[in-house]
């Protein structure tokens, strides 16, 4: 059985009340048991184990939504990534997910990057050393995207419903959490216009109910 971790902090962030409410709090696993004073938790868990923040506030990690990991954000940043090699742009996707954990965000969606980002996160020849702390990451890999279309220069690009829906099969296989479908144009790819729509409504559809029946969300870039 695995033993608790009693946390002591300064002030613990109440998420309900939107204020510092606590001084301790119970954990066991990844969940929080139990929150309140550090004075009554101690004897109620005899046998926690004690993490001293005492000096320290603790608040909830943060969530960001949209991020690349692979792309430097720069006025270049397709050039750099057209230039660089596959190792250096791996290792800096491990270097900015490194950052994002240590700036308090733990939660994270990639919202596009190439597909061996997906490898390099969790341990590849260009990535994630053992041991190397990470934010928890929501993977799409290679956006879906028509030839030419935005971010279709990070790899391989989806036509029409069958090649659609096929490849919503390959990112669940690949092992991505969510897909991220290009719904019209963007202003980082050269020749993508964003008025114009990359999919029509019914390609859509069927990319969006085949994630689902995969148990994939799906996420839309969309100007």
């Amino acid at each position: 059985m695995e033993i608790p971790v009693l946390v002591h902090g300064k002030g613990i962030y109440d998420s309900d009340d939107m204020k510092m409410k606590y001084t301790g709090m119970i954990l066991e696993g990844s969940r929080i048991k139990e929150m309140g004073p550090f004075e009554e938790l101690g004897p109620a868990y005899p046998g926690a184990r004690v993490m001293d923040f005492s000096d320290c506030y603790i608040l909830p990690g943060l969530v960001n939504t949209h991020v690349h990991l692979e792309f430097t954000p720069c006025r270049d940043t397709y050039g750099i990534y057209r230039r660089e090699d596959r190792k250096t742009r791996l290792a800096r996707a491990v270097e900015h997910a490194g950052t994002l954990l240590r700036s308090g965000v733990t939660t994270v969606r990639d919202a596009g990057s190439s597909m061996e980002l997906i490898g390099a996160l969790w341990g590849g020849d260009a990535g994630a050393k053992p041991g190397t702390e990470l934010p928890r990451i929501q993977a799409a890999g290679m956006p879906l995207t028509p030839d030419g279309g935005h971010l279709a220069f990070l790899g391989k690009t989806s036509n029409g419903t069958g090649g659609l829906i096929q490849a919503v099969k390959e990112r669940k296989s690949a092992g991505c959490g969510c897909v991220k479908l290009i719904v019209s144009g963007g202003q980082l790819t050269p020749g993508s216009v964003p008025e114009h729509d990359s999919y029509s409504r019914e390609e859509i559809r069927a990319a969006v109910e085949a994630a689902h029946e995969l148990g994939l969300p799906t996420a839309a870039h969309c100007l």
